[in-house]
């Protein structure tokens, strides 16, 4: 899979910053690269910061077109406090991260992506996680002589049964 990667900006800082970078996927895990900048006039910059984030630890990414149409943005969500409290722009765990009209299509593909290959993480953890369960439960599985197991033959039925059945 080839790493798919989109601008992005938000506004920290109570609106007095803004983050601007790129939100990349490579198949494993997102790729938060950015740098902030002071709001008022662009002048003061931090110094360019990557994050990744595994996909274990992304609760929900979710692409919005915004007010009408003309706002995309990625809204991503973590499970991670300690990584999303580190982040500028991120409040709760949650930032909303914009990104240009233009682009809009890169992101919403990035975000697909990103959302299946979540999907295929859950599912893949879910098997394993009932496969144990099945050997567990196989091995504690008191083991039973099959000649004994035989049932009894059903009762006949009798002439009052064969009435309720037809």
């Amino acid at each position: 899979m080839d790493m798919l990667s989109v601008p992005i900006a938000c506004e920290t800082h109570a609106g007095w910053g803004r983050l601007h970078g790129m939100l990349a996927f490579d198949g494993q895990r997102l790729r938060l690269s950015y740098q902030t900048v002071d709001g008022v006039l662009g002048v003061l910059k931090s110094t360019p910061q990557t994050v990744d984030i595994p996909l274990a630890g992304v609760r929900e990414i979710v692409f919005g077109l915004g007010w009408f149409w003309l706002r995309p943005s990625i809204e991503l969500c973590l499970t991670d406090f300690v990584t999303s409290a580190s982040l500028p722009g991120f409040d709760r765990g949650r930032a909303r991260l914009r990104v240009e009209f233009r682009d809009r299509h890169h992101a919403r593909r990035l975000v697909e992506q990103a959302r299946f290959a979540c999907s295929e993480a859950l599912h893949s953890r879910l098997v394993f996680e009932l496969d144990q369960m099945h050997i567990s439960a196989a091995r504690n599985a008191p083991v039973l002589d099959p000649m004994a197991q035989q049932l009894p033959p059903p009762p006949p039925m009798g002439l009052s049964r064969q009435r309720e059945v037809e």
